[in-house]
Order: C-alpha cells, then sequence, then structure tokens
C-alpha cells in the first residue's frame, strides 16, 4: 500500500488577509460603532489551503465555566512523523445561540494565536449613524438614515462608501472637501473630570494611558468585550468601566 503524501505546511500563510465584513460593536447616542470580523468558514478554508485539510483539527474543553478552543497543526505535513502543536483560547459568548455562539469565538480566538484574522487588529474602528426601528431601537444607518439590518447590509455600505468617497473632491464646508478613503472614525467624547482620572491612574508600575492599554487585554478578559483601542471606550460610561475595573484589580505580586 502507498504511503501517503506530505505536505508543505504554510504557517506565515496563515497570517493573510482574507475577505471580512463589519458588525456593530456599539450602537447608541446616536453612534454606530462598527468592528470587522472574520467567519469561522473563512478560516476553516485557509487552513485546508495553508496547511491541509488532513493536518488540522478542532478540539474543545470546558474548564470552570469557560469554553475553551484549540487548534491543532500536524506541523511536520508528514503522516508518517506526525508532530501536532496546539493553540488555545477562551471563547465568549454569542448574543444569540450561546453555546455554538462560544465554541464559534474560542475558534477564531485559537485561529488567531496562528496568525488567521490578526490583520483584524490593524482595522479601525468604523463609526456610522443610526436610525431607530419601529420599537424605538437604534440601528447602524446609512448618511439618509435608512437602517443596515445585518452585517452583509453594513459591508456593503461601508465599502461603497469608502469607494464612493475616495474619489471624491467635493466644494469648501462640506466634511468630504478632500478625498478620503474611508467612512468617519470614532472620536472620544471624554469629560474633563474622566481624563483627570485617567492621569491619576497608576498600578503595576503603569501610569495614565499607559495603565489604560496595560489592562485593557484583562478587561476584555473579565468582561467578555473585545476592545482594541482605548479610543473604542469613546464616552465616560465606557471608559468608567475600565477605570473602575483597574481600581478594583489586586495589584500584581499580592
Amino acid at each position: 500500500m502507498a504511503a501517503k503524501a506530505s505536505k508543505k505546511i504554510d504557517i506565515e500563510g496563515l497570517k493573510k488577509e482574507i475577505p471580512f465584513k463589519f458588525k456593530p460593536q456599539s450602537v447608541k447616542y446616536g453612534k454606530a460603532l462598527l468592528v470587522s470580523y472574520i467567519d469561522s468558514r473563512d478560516a476553516q478554508d485557509l487552513l485546508d489551503e495553508c496547511v491541509g485539510p488532513e493536518n488540522w483539527q478542532d478540539n474543545y474543553q470546558i474548564i470552570g465555566d469557560n469554553l475553551y478552543g484549540g487548534v491543532g497543526i500536524n506541523i511536520t505535513g508528514d503522516p508518517e512523523k506526525e508532530n501536532w502543536v496546539w493553540k488555545w483560547d477562551c471563547g465568549t459568548e454569542s448574543n444569540t445561540e450561546q453555546e455554538k455562539g462560544q465554541a464559534s469565538d474560542a475558534f477564531k480566538r485559537a485561529c488567531v494565536k496562528w496568525g488567521i484574522g490578526r490583520f483584524l487588529y490593524r482595522q479601525k474602528i468604523i463609526e456610522l449613524k443610526t436610525a431607530k426601528d419601529s420599537h424605538g431601537k437604534e440601528r447602524p444607518a446609512t448618511d439618509d438614515g435608512k437602517i443596515l439590518w445585518n452585517p452583509d447590509d453594513i459591508t456593503k455600505y461601508i465599502r461603497d462608501y469608502k469607494l464612493s468617497h475616495a474619489a471624491s473632491k467635493k466644494t469648501s464646508g462640506d466634511r468630504y472637501s478632500k478625498p478620503i478613503e474611508t467612512p468617519t472614525y470614532s472620536t472620544p467624547n471624554w469629560s474633563e473630570d474622566v481624563v483627570e482620572k485617567v492621569k491619576k491612574l497608576e498600578k503595576n508600575g503603569k501610569k495614565g494611558k499607559e495603565c489604560l492599554t496595560y489592562f485593557l487585554p484583562k478587561y476584555n478578559e473579565a468582561k467578555g468585550s473585545e476592545y482594541k483601542l482605548i479610543a473604542e471606550l469613546g464616552t465616560d460610561d465606557l471608559l468608567n468601566g475600565l477605570i473602575d475595573f483597574i481600581e478594583n484589580t489586586e495589584p500584581e505580586g499580592i
């Protein structure tokens, strides 16, 4: 019986940019903040392409109250001399199907450990307007107030918006008087009181904004959020949440 052929494993190829969409992270006070994301099936396709479907697998374990997902790759690509390396991460709940959402999120987070979708962390947050639906709930919307009901609608609008305004040159006084390549991005709107609280922050040898940045990943892990930049915490309430978390966290070494 012929031996199975080995495959060249392209770990570096896992880091390449693949198709992504946009979804709401925060929709309130007339602003919708959109973040980019990839679908788990796109991550699976990339694994198939770069390492081969026979050279990767996923697994899930409940540790404490958390669901962890792992992605293992046979880094030799040789079925006769297997060397499986695993990378794991914890998932967060979905707003819809809790268990399925946690599993999908855990899988994608484990994929990030291999480089898949890591480019998303370099994407900026996009801000759109909102409009209220028939129940008074704010939804992402176009500039003329048309509600964007799902990620596909949101993604199409952002991409069309980006292309149409990249080449536009309008008269002085218009907010698009200069060509732009993307929609406008969110700008933090913090009060002076909150800014002063940030200046006084000090823990684990970090001060001020450096302290915020240091604790943001820990905050995300504890709260199940996915903030990539401090600027995403654009309101006093959001930033105060992080400040309170820092102030109530035991200093390291205690």
